[in-house]
């Protein structure tokens, strides 16, 4: 009754528009007093869920704005330009080829919505998109952030379920690009129907040629990070420290953009960032905590499998039930909150935990799009001065193609599974 009561009270909160933060906070400080448990409990899995292996956390963050700082993005814009552009519709699948470039430097949703949407809205607005779909779909673009490696949301699932890092990276690898290729069929495709083309001409072979070396440090990043993984020359912490150097060398000794000078608010800004999620983990986790303190997750898992015998209705019910949390819960305390509650319904029909990993992440990212939170879609929106509802209109048929990738995830292992089990650990 204990988690009932802590559920019933979170919502409450989130009714009255308490932050998620406080919130998960406030309903954990009732759960301690109604059972009675000192309330040092509390401070110390707080304190605990903070732990060394979130440093990747931060150092991805930092990393992800050097990048954007320092002209990082704009030569990937302008790579994508030079291989798209002279298709119909040929901004927008700029987007989406840049969101699937920066997507394997930032790591982050939101950071690939504010580093590109200000850069690519705007463009796609003069030239005539409406400002609904070019905010929608860098919002769907956005989202391969959490998914094309590195992630660092598959980097904190890895961390709270011992599911090994690398080949949560490499999970997302096929989902990520699938994602994209077939968001740019929509984008072509609504591009030929408004008769939207930018670039007359093919970009020359040369042209691209200059492209690809222009952005080529910048490609390189991701291949790095993956490598060590594999070759078991860093871990992810590690990982994170690489990618800051080799991002701040990049930016400041090759395309000599990101000053001195700009450093101490970049940094201050991340750090801001950084306290905003691990304070979401920290209340989020002693959450969590008290209801598996409760045996709420196996209460639960018992509840589904009990009633529902056919394994693809359990993970229908369950992809339903995270798909409506993601409205409304951020994704990285949503993450801290489902992943253990449905851990052992996984475990009871033989789901692979990487694949699991995948399918919740794939899920919740799509939540960063849809209202009443979807802080992906409210930001771009922002950029593009139009209406939200005009923008969720919009984001309709995206939608859709989200939820068929999702599914793939979910009824088809090798889906996800097929890199990790070549390449990895598996």
């Amino acid at each position: 009754m204990i988690g009932l009561y802590m559920v019933l009270i979170l919502f409450a909160l989130f009714i009255i528009r308490i932050p998620i933060s406080y919130a998960l906070g406030i309903s954990s400080l009732f759960g301690l007093l109604m059972a009675g448990t000192n309330l040092e409990a509390m401070a110390q899995q707080m304190a605990a869920s903070v732990n060394y292996s979130m440093l990747a956390i931060p150092l991805f963050l930092i990393a992800g704005d050097i990048m954007a700082v320092g002209g990082i993005s704009k030569r990937l814009v302008n790579f994508a330009d030079l291989l798209v552009g002279h298709f119909y519709g040929g901004l927008g699948l700029v987007v989406i080829v840049s969101c699937m470039l920066f997507s394997a430097i930032s790591g982050s949703a939101i950071g690939d919505a504010v580093a590109l949407g200000g850069i690519l809205i705007p463009a796609m607005i003069n030239r005539g998109y409406k400002p609904e779909f070019a905010a929608s779909i860098v919002a769907s673009g956005s989202m391969m952030g959490p998914i094309i490696p590195p992630s660092i949301v598959l980097i904190l699932f890895g961390v709270m379920t011992n599911a090994s890092i690398g080949d949560l990276f490499l999970a997302g690898v096929i989902p990520g690009i699938m994602t994209g290729v077939l968001l740019m069929i929509y984008v072509y495709f609504y591009g030929r129907k408004f008769n939207i083309k930018e670039r007359e001409t093919r970009a020359s072979m040369k042209e691209v040629l200059f492209g690809l070396k222009d952005a080529f440090l910048a490609l390189l990043l991701p291949v790095i990070i993956i490598g060590g993984f594999r070759m078991g020359v860093f871990t992810a912490t590690e990982a994170g420290v690489v990618a800051v150097v080799y991002g701040f060398i990049v930016a400041v000794f090759f395309n000599k953009e990101l000053k001195f000078k700009m450093i101490p608010k970049m940094l201050l800004e991340s750090t801001k960032t950084t306290a905003s999620i691990l304070f979401l983990i920290a209340t989020a986790t002693i959450f969590s905590w008290i209801l598996t303190f409760n045996d709420v997750p196996q209460i639960l898992s018992d509840a589904i499998t009990s009633t529902l015998h056919e394994k693809w209705m359990i993970l229908l019910v369950v992809n339903i039930a995270l798909l409506i949390a993601g409205t409304f819960i951020e994704t990285v305390p949503a993450l801290t909150i489902f992943t253990p509650l449905f851990f052992p319904v996984m475990q009871s029909i033989g789901m692979d935990p990487v694949q699991y990993g995948l399918m919740i992440v794939f899920n919740l990212t799509i939540g960063m799009i849809t209202p009443p939170v979807g802080i992906c879609l409210i930001t771009t929106t922002a950029i593009a001065k139009t209406t939200l509802l005009k923008a969720v209109k919009s984001f309709l048929p995206q939608f859709a193609i989200l939820l068929l990738i999702l599914g793939l995830i979910t009824y088809w292992p090798d889906f996800s599974l097929y890199l990790p089990h070549v390449f990895g650990n598996k």
